[in-house]
């Protein structure tokens, strides 16, 4: 199967996704204790840690072109590999991969910002998209739960405030400790070899950051500068 779980930035996608690979890497080990030629396994493109079992395996864009077998698959930014607007490069062998998820038993999981960023190719084989929605504690912040709405195309999510019915199923999740430290929520963060070197205002206009008086007197004189601007002649036309 194909999964989508969606949401704006910081809204719980991917927590809700390591959360249900947490669940997935105990029942790959379940399995192979009982078959040891079970070939299960599960894949994540960030880093994912079981407190017991340890690191799952590191999935690569290029694996689409091996033979994966009855594995659980999750990918985050999903758009970076397989963008909607890279569709004309989408290869036999990518579409291959995603047609035939369910012939070889895979689960695929996708997170994306928007689904509409995914390639229309996926989208249309996708079971369920699910929209991510997280409560938290007022002013602090602190995650309660999530609430994971499941719709069985991107056509329902989008008529959902005209049918009630259009909603596939709802389900919630409880903000667990395990689950957030199971993961790292910065690992696409953009690392730089060397510092980069930002420009005050100040420096910008070429104030003395310790001078309000000459800090004030600037704002003044471009208030004035644009009310001046405005009360123009040359602006004012007849009716």
């Amino acid at each position: 199967m194909i999964y989508i779980y969606w949401a704006p930035p910081r809204k719980g996608k991917t927590f809700t996704c390591t959360a249900e690979a947490l669940k997935r890497m105990e029942e790959v080990h379940k399995k192979r204790l009982k078959d040891p030629d079970f070939k299960g396994r599960v894949f994540s493109n960030y880093p994912i840690e079981h407190p017991k079992l340890g690191f799952c395996d590191v999935w690569k864009p290029e694996y689409v072109y091996l033979p994966i077998y009855d594995s659980y698959i999750f990918i985050d930014e999903a758009y970076r590999d397989f963008n909607s607007r890279k569709h004309k490069s989408f290869t036999d062998d990518e579409h291959l991969f995603f047609s035939t998820n369910g012939h070889n038993g895979n689960d695929i999981n996708l997170i994306a910002q928007n689904p509409a960023r995914i390639d229309l190719v996926i989208r249309e084989m996708t079971d369920t998209f699910f929209y991510v929605k997280k409560t938290e504690i007022p002013l602090i912040g602190r995650p309660l739960w999530f609430t994971i709405d499941a719709y069985l195309t991107e056509d329902d999510f989008k008529r959902r405030h005209q049918d009630k019915e259009a909603m596939y199923n709802r389900s919630h999740l409880r903000f667990s400790g395990k689950v957030a430290r199971a993961y790292d929520t910065h690992y696409f963060r953009k690392d730089c070899d060397e510092e980069p070197t930002f420009v005050n205002w100040s420096e910008e206009l070429g104030i003395d950051p310790g001078n309000r008086k000459a800090e004030r007197s600037f704002l003044q004189n471009a208030i004035v500068r644009i009310k001046d601007r405005f009360s123009s002649p040359e602006l004012v036309t007849d009716e």
